[in-house]
């Protein structure tokens, strides 16, 4: 996969017409697509407008923003990008100079611009206070997965780390686990889940999750982080299987152990664009060469020469 412009077709067959004058913007049209089934794996919320607690501003008094208003700009837009977006917009309806201030600011006006549905989904998982707007800005400008270096055109909600496809399916550094999964794989009890960070889930359809539809929102957490709490409380990993062990034989077997990682696959991310160099946003496409040979080599040998000569030769 590689940025280019937005292009979204259930069908990447369809061509449509290509009698136009071969130029850049035509061949990443045609040669590339969104599939559907990638869109249906993530959260995916579809805005009319700005999240309400960006839109719904109501400067409540229409004075300076004191002592911080003889700072200068570089020196508050440097402290405030470490606030997170829910504090961040405290501030901006405390006065009209500190919403000057606040709208002013790089993070905040890019993220608000490029990244509202990101934004939408932090605030419905209550992760909005979780991530420095610097976070946010820093994950908007990379546009490499933080795993395997691929195009990542997701975030990983919980810890705001971009990632790819393939990581979202394979990769255990962006999985999840309810509070009872952490219990009793882990023996963490409540108390000690807590002081890790988590997030509620969103209720709906995940096509890469085991589950088909979810109904309740339920709090999850980080697999991993919760493996090393896990290991921290019982004094070893070796003790830690042990606790597992006496609570069931049944859960220390490696198919329950994927189909529990695989029941809230899709849950923990979210489709991110990313700015190029030049403050330009790129959404990503799949190319179609690459759906074709996957398709295509298994039964008849096409290798990726003859793809790329083929797919080309339409022009």
């Amino acid at each position: 996969m590689k940025p280019a412009s937005k292009v979204s077709r259930e069908d990447p067959s369809d061509l449509g017409d290509i009698s136009d004058p071969v130029n850049a913007d035509l061949l990443i049209k045609h040669l590339s697509w969104r599939p559907t089934y990638v869109q249906d794996s993530v959260i995916e919320i579809h805005l009319k407008s700005a999240p309400a607690f960006i839109q719904a501003v109501d400067v409540r008094h229409d004075s300076s923003a004191g002592m911080l208003g003889s700072l200068p700009i570089e020196l508050l837009h440097l402290a405030l990008s470490h606030l997170d977006f829910m504090s961040l917009y405290g501030l901006l309806r405390t006065s009209t100079r500190a919403r000057f201030i606040v709208e002013a600011l790089p993070a905040y006006r890019k993220i608000v611009s490029h990244a509202c549905e990101a934004l939408a989904v932090l605030t419905r998982t209550k992760l909005i206070s979780a991530h420095s707007a610097t976070s946010l800005y820093t994950a908007l400008r990379s546009e490499s997965c933080s795993a395997c270096e691929r195009y990542g055109p997701f975030l990983y909600i919980l810890l705001c780390r971009r990632h790819c496809f393939h990581c979202l399916k394979h990769d255990r550094t962006f999985r999840v686990i309810n509070r009872e999964q952490a219990s009793m794989i882990y023996g963490v009890s409540l108390e000690y889940l807590k002081t890790l960070p988590y997030f509620y889930s969103i209720s709906g359809g995940y096509r890469e999750s085991e589950i088909s539809h979810h109904s309740q929102r339920i709090e999850l957490f980080d697999e991993k982080m919760a493996r090393d709490l896990g290991t921290k409380v019982h004094g070893s990993e070796e003790a830690m299987l042990r606790y597992a062990e006496t609570k069931s034989r049944e859960i220390l077997r490696p198919s329950w152990l994927m189909r529990t990682r695989a029941d809230n696959q899709g849950t923990t991310s979210v489709l991110f664009p990313s700015l190029t160099p030049q403050g330009e946003r790129e959404d990503g496409l799949w190319c179609i060469g690459c759906y074709t040979l996957r398709r295509t080599k298994g039964a008849n040998g096409v290798s990726p020469t003859q793809l790329l000569k083929t797919v080309l030769s339409v022009f």
